[in-house]
């Protein structure tokens, strides 16, 4: 009897184990020895480490076939930063780098320069004018206008009408549009030109081209500019564009024109694969995060339209990728134009800001490998012990594989890994690790750019002074008497209310007629007369 129920214990214990490995195997969570065999051991992005039993830590790679977007969610201090560093050496195409203070093209420019292509840094060198700055189309003038001023507070929006003078700002960024094809100069440059000008100067230089002159009057609400500096909520909305456009000004030299060549990235750079960083320091990136996220906007609008669909790599942090528009629906579209995207976030609460609906989990599960570092805070614990799943008790009833305690109470080399090959696969891991031998080597020089003194009233115009524009402007309204016709009046009045002003007539000369003959002539006619009866 106690033999069988020894058996019977064994059966029972055997048949809970192999339904608790069905249930864990049907989540497609995996262990580290599962994970090895069934997952590739080379690709194009490094993912984690597996702690394996037979002492060897393979790594999990991300390979062409499965190519998919990749979420790193890391609290700061985390060893995140080798993992992008073994992504970009590993990545074989063209690569878009969002890179604050650097870091990464300090250490991965020289080993992607020597393997895949020539490496581009800004700042260092300059960009291309591209679809960014088209601005006299409404839609390019009105998604830059949203990319680099940003919304009114509710402080700032004090009434209606200075919110609708403020939108009206809109128009200025298509009048200057205007203007820099007109006169062919830089728009970007031009945009903060303007914003260093008085405001009658502007409009009224920006009204000398016909097409730009509509949008300044639906700026200045139909006012001619000598008129519309009287205008409160207008003065203010000028005030505001240039307030906002002020912490753009050390970026003056970012873009350059035909045929400027030396210094300048190539417009279709992706083309190849080639690498460009965008390395502005922190506290650069946090003032102008609208700058660099039309930058990067219009770099992913060129790629979709003359990349043919070669692989591009796009790094970024949650941080910018709020200011990008549309960046939900931009992740579903990205891979039909080969963009894979490398999304880092500090905690799941920052992925909450990136979506309508406020679901951080929503958006992740569009990333098809996720990175999940030890957490800082509770909720995104509580993400990853649900995500790892659940297990089998004894008694058959589901629990939590790991807790939201265990989660926190993680050692510093340990992550969760998300990733779908054929399906997804879920298991513990360790981040991976630059290897010893990984070459140091010194990033390629920046070109020396030129230091040119700057003037920003030299696009003016030559424009009548401010007296006589604001004499113009009353004169045509009528509130002012014409200095013309006051002087005509006064002449006038000077002859008198009952004289008349006689003129001269005019001299004419006497009407020429034969003068009579003298003696003299008389006789002679008279011997002539004589002379001819004789000879006829």
């Amino acid at each position: 009897m106690p033999k069988n129920l020894h058996l019977q214990t064994f059966t029972q214990s055997w048949q809970l184990a192999r339904r608790q490995k069905q249930h864990r195997l049907a989540q497609g969570r995996l262990t580290a020895n599962e994970a090895a065999s069934r997952l590739p051991d080379s690709g194009e992005m490094p993912l984690a480490r597996l702690p394996v039993s037979h002492g060897a830590t393979p790594t999990v790679y991300a390979t062409a076939e499965n190519r998919g977007h990749l979420l790193i969610v890391a609290p700061p201090g985390s060893l995140w930063r080798e993992q992008l560093r073994l992504t970009l050496s590993h990545w074989p195409g063209a690569a878009l780098v969002v890179d604050p203070d650097g870091q990464l093209y300090r250490q991965t420019a020289a080993f992607r320069q020597a393997l895949y292509g020539v490496v581009y840094a800004h700042p260092g060198y300059r960009l291309r004018f591209n679809n960014l700055l088209r601005l006299w189309h409404e839609e390019v003038a009105f998604q830059l206008h949203q990319l680099l001023m940003p919304e009114l507070s509710q402080a700032d929006s004090s009434s209606d009408a200075n919110h609708t003078a403020t939108n009206r700002t809109v128009s200025l960024f298509c009048a200057i549009g205007f203007y820099s094809l007109a006169h062919k100069c830089n728009p970007f440059q031009l945009l903060l030109d303007v914003a260093l000008t008085d405001m009658l100067s502007a409009l009224a230089a920006l009204e000398t081209v016909p097409q730009a002159r509509l949008h300044v009057r639906h700026f200045s609400k139909g006012q001619p500019p000598q008129l519309a500096i009287y205008d409160e909520a207008t003065v203010q909305a000028f005030s505001w564009f240039s307030h906002q456009l002020w912490r753009y000004q050390e970026a003056y030299a970012t873009f350059a024109l035909p045929p400027v060549s030396e210094g300048v990235v190539p417009e279709q750079w992706f083309r190849e694969k080639k690498t460009l960083y965008l390395t502005y320091t922190t506290s650069q990136m946090a003032e102008m995060a609208g700058l660099v996220a039309a930058i990067v906007h219009s770099q992913l609008l060129a790629h979709q339209t003359f990349g043919g669909g070669r692989p591009l790599l796009l790094v970024l942090d949650a941080a910018l990728a709020n200011r990008l528009p549309h960046f939900t629906q931009f992740l579903t579209t990205a891979s039909d134009y080969g963009i894979t995207v490398v999304l880092t976030a500090p905690s799941l609460t920052a992925l909450d800001a990136l979506t309508p609906t406020g679901s951080g989990e929503t958006l992740a599960g569009q990333f098809g490998h996720q990175l999940w570092y030890v957490p800082r805070d509770r909720e995104t614990a509580v993400h990853i012990s649900t995500r790892y799943g659940t297990s089998l008790d004894k008694s058959g009833e589901l629990v939590p594989a790991l807790s939201a305690e265990e989660v926190l109470g993680w050692a510093d080399e340990a992550l969760l890994l998300v990733t779908r090959q054929e399906r997804p696969y879920v298991f513990l891991g360790q981040p991976v690790k630059l290897p010893e031998d990984f070459p140091q080597r010194q990033p390629p020089l920046l070109p020396t750019p030129g230091a040119k003194p700057r003037s920003y009233d030299k696009w003016l115009p030559l424009l009548p002074s401010f007296t006589m524009q604001i004499q113009a402007a009353l004169i045509d309204k009528g509130a002012m008497a014409d200095p013309a016709e006051k002087d005509t009046a006064a002449a006038k009045k000077e002859l008198g209310a009952g004289e008349t002003a006689v003129l001269p007539e005019p001299v004419v000369p006497p009407e020429s007629r034969p003068e009579p003959p003298g003696e003299e002539d008389e006789a002679s006619e008279k011997s002539l007369n004589i002379v001819r009866t004789k000879f006829r």
